[in-house]
């Protein structure tokens, strides 16, 4: 069997159109309608490209064999790892078109590109309509249902980014429930099984669970983007504080990477607080606190660890392997509210020391 025969042999297997074979592939769908009819053969640089879309051996095409295809894509994670960790976001958007321009149909390259434009800021009216082409791509092609679920978050808010709201919500609506979701189901599931350890440990995962999602909405629900602009400040700060109060009820501080992190992001929402309401003293002290959490957390980086609150003691919790103290020195650098700290020598000792910290973490 030809080249041709055997692509259109593996396109109609898949049940993909020439048209979306030519999307991936960056080409016109002439292209492949001339390949598979014998009229003309495929350039060698694109059997590899092809090879990977369909997941079959280079061998097959004339080409390379999966091994060096798996090695490749290997390095490549590894590489969009280290740009992760380095807050490379443009890194990791130029990375992740270079992977699909030699590997199309690599889908978690696909919504990784697509979720890393969403939070780019101007997001413009093109930029949103590729989000959407390949959020649309990876749910029309692609049979991993994790995936999908991350494809359809992604696209459902690219929706509401261009007064597409019905559609965003349509989406949503094939969602389960909150109290449907898996975690809960689970833990009602153990509750009649009579799995007492198991019981006690998915219970204590959905304790740490709503305690974090209920602190993330406090933070946001005060920002400007959701009720912040009909709150004064002393409210907005009211809010860090119930956020505050929640979290330490459950969790212990300087303990965990993950209870760092949050609590590195409560302080620096204080500070930025104290920093509109002109109260240097506070405003100090509590990026000094989110200074200490992030240095915490980057002591802690990469891996599971166990809680140490009796509330959460017998659940884990994963943290990635990136420098919260990187973060947080960027935020200082961009948030216009740290423009009232920035000239004052304690914030200029803060920011030297966080910086000797990532020349530490460098070395």
């Amino acid at each position: 069997m030809d080249i041709g025969a055997k692509i259109k042999e593996l396109r109609k297997k898949r049940g993909i159109t020439q048209e979306r074979l030519a999307e991936y592939l960056n080409i016109s769908p002439q292209a492949v309608s001339k390949w598979e009819s014998g009229i003309s053969l495929p350039d060698i640089t694109f059997v590899a490209p092809i090879a990977a879309f369909f997941k079959v051996s280079t061998d097959e095409l004339l080409s390379s064999d999966r091994s060096v295809i798996d090695l490749n894509l290997r390095q490549y994670k590894k590489k969009l790892e280290e740009l992760t960790l380095s807050y490379d976001y443009g890194g990791v958007a130029e990375l992740c078109r270079k992977v699909l321009k030699e590997y199309p149909g690599q889908y978690e390259y696909m919504i990784r590109l697509a979720g890393t434009i969403l939070n780019e800021k101007p997001l413009t009216p093109n930029m949103t309509e590729e989000v959407i082409s390949l959020c649309e791509a990876v749910l029309d092609d692609c049979l991993d249902e994790n995936l999908r679920v991350e494809a359809k978050g992604i696209l459902a808010f690219a929706y509401s980014h261009i007064d597409r709201k019905e559609e965003a919500l349509k989406l949503a609506e094939t969602y389960v429930s909150f109290y449907d979701s898996k975690e809960f189901m689970t833990e009602l599931i153990l509750r009649h099984a009579k799995d007492k350890p198991a019981l006690i440990k998915q219970t204590q995962s959905n304790i740490a669970m709503l305690a974090d999602k209920m602190v993330s909405e406090l933070i946001y629900l005060s920002s400007n983007g959701y009720m912040g602009e009909r709150l004064t400040l002393d409210e907005k700060i009211c809010f860090a504080q119930a956020a505050l109060k929640i979290y330490s009820a459950i969790f212990c501080e300087g303990h965990t990477a993950k209870s760092n992190g949050r609590f590195r992001h409560i302080y620096e929402r204080m500070s930025e607080l104290y920093c509109c309401k002109g109260d240097k003293e506070k405003a100090i002290e509590n990026l000094r606190l989110a200074a200490e959490s992030a240095i915490a957390y980057d002591r802690q980086i990469g891996g599971n660890e166990k809680y140490t609150s009796m509330f959460v003691c017998d659940c884990e919790c994963w943290h990635g392997e990136y420098s919260d103290v990187v973060r947080l020195l960027q935020l200082m650098e961009e948030r216009k509210s740290f423009n009232f700290l920035r000239n004052e020598p304690e914030f200029v000792s803060l920011k030297e020391r966080l910086e000797s910290k990532v020349k530490d973490l460098s070395v």
